[in-house]
This record gives structure tokens, C-alpha cells and sequence, in this order.
């Protein structure tokens, strides 16, 4: 037999009207200003921390124009008045039933944010350490690199920007590339760079320079209208730089 759904329980709601200060003094005008003085409030309307805000806000506004003789109908009466109505707002919100429910659907929607915050952190901590990995062992083989005179030996390097580059490699090569099952990871290698890469580099194309302009989203230095054979060379840099 199926399980009934529990009930959610009805947001807290005022327990009684509570009018408007124009309504109870009528001598008040609606609108004072930037004080709203015919706002009422009904029994079972959702309680609203706004409407305690806006209720102290008239009180302030009260006195103000009371200290400084800004209007003459005003006076400690209506102060008194707007006070009273304020705290029979505040009494309201803090005598209402506890909703359990809300409270803790409150808290964990803090608990998934503090944890998604964190996870965050974690992934930024590791693609941090990735980077610095990538860049220290980028270091000796570039050296390697370039103390060999043989295009063909040289070795690759490992991936220091996130992300891939199929928009670098249509916008510089007009090189089309269907989207990727997985992003290439920072500190990681080509799949086929050794295979490439037993060739010379005059044999290259462009279609194998815009794969490792897609795999390491980076141009190598490589601008629009470059011919393959100035695609090719700034390659040959970019792996003895």
C-alpha cells in the first residue's frame, strides 16, 4: 500500500487585523512623504518581516516630522499610536507557531549552499595544483626540448588551461569540431601527440594543429590567415619557449 505524502505545513500567518494608522487616525493622510501610512494588515496573511520594517519606518518618519515641525496635524498622539501599531506587528511575528517544516527546509538549503561552496573551493584548490604540477614538469621538458635538434623527438607538454579550444580553432583555423564527450583535463597529455609527433614537422597540417589547439586551448601564438607552414612554427616555439 502506497505511503500518503506527508502534509507540508502552512506558512506562519497573522493571527489578527491589524489596520492601517491612516485607518485608525483618520486625520493621517494615506501617503506621508515616502511613508505608506494606509498599509493594513489582515488575519491569516503570510507573516512578512517586511511589514516590521515598514512599520518602524512610519515611527522614525513620525517622529521626525513631530522634532521638526514639518507638519502641524502631526503629534505625540500619532507617535504613540504608530509605536503601538509596531509593536502589535512585532508581537505577532514573534508569538507565531514555529514552522518546523520551513525551518528545516531553511536549513537545508544553508547546509547544500555551505557544501556546494565547498566543493567549489575543493575544485579550485585542485585544478590549482594540477596547474602548478603541469607547469613544474612543463619546465624540464621544454628544456629537454630545446636542447634537441630533432623536431621529431620532442616531447609534449601538459595542459595548463582549462576547458577546450574548439572556438579558438574555428575562429583561427576555421576549423570545425563537434563537442567534446569529455573536457581534456588540466595536467594531462594529448592522446595522440606521440603518434603526431613521430612525424617532422613539415609534414604537418593544419587539421593536426588544430587538434592540439582544441586539446591545450591555447593558439601557440597562431593568428587568423596563417599559413600552415607559420602555424607549424609557432608550434616549434611554443614547445621550446
Amino acid at each position: 500500500m502506497a505511503q500518503a505524502e506527508a502534509e507540508v505545513p502552512a506558512a506562519p500567518a497573522y493571527l489578527h487585523d491589524v489596520p492601517s494608522l491612516h485607518e485608525t487616525r483618520p486625520h493621517l493622510p494615506a501617503v506621508l512623504g515616502n511613508l505608506d501610512l494606509n498599509r493594513g494588515i489582515l488575519q491569516g496573511d503570510a507573516l512578512d518581516t517586511q511589514d516590521v520594517v515598514d512599520a518602524e519606518k512610519v515611527v522614525k518618519g513620525l517622529k521626525a516630522v513631530v522634532q521638526f515641525g514639518l507638519d502641524n496635524n502631526i503629534n505625540a498622539a500619532d507617535i504613540d499610536a504608530s509605536t503601538a501599531r509596531s509593536n502589535t506587528i512585532q508581537a505577532q511575528h514573534a508569538f507565531a507557531p514555529l514552522n518546523i517544516y520551513q525551518l528545516l527546509q531553511g536549513i537545508q538549503a544553508g547546509m547544500q549552499q555551505i557544501n556546494d561552496t565547498m566543493d567549489l573551493r575543493f575544485n579550485e584548490i585542485d585544478l590549482r595544483l594540477a596547474k602548478t604540477e603541469a607547469l613544474a614538469r612543463n619546465a624540464r621538458i621544454i628544456a629537454r626540448n630545446r636542447a634537441s635538434a630533432v623536431p621529431s623527438l620532442y616531447e609534449p607538454i601538459y595542459k595548463t588551461v582549462a576547458g577546450d579550444g574548439r572556438a579558438l580553432a574555428q575562429a583561427l583555423l576555421d576549423f570545425p569540431s563537434a563537442p567534446l564527450p569529455n573536457s581534456p583535463q588540466v595536467g594531462t597529455l594529448p592522446q595522440d601527440f606521440d603518434d603526431t609527433l613521430k612525424r617532422e614537422f613539415s609534414q604537418y597540417d593544419g587539421t593536426d594543429v588544430a587538434k592540439l589547439i582544441i586539446f591545450y586551448n591555447e593558439s601557440f601564438g597562431i593568428t587568423q590567415g596563417m599559413d600552415e607552414y607559420d602555424c607549424v612554427n609557432r608550434l616549434y616555439f611554443y614547445l621550446t619557449m
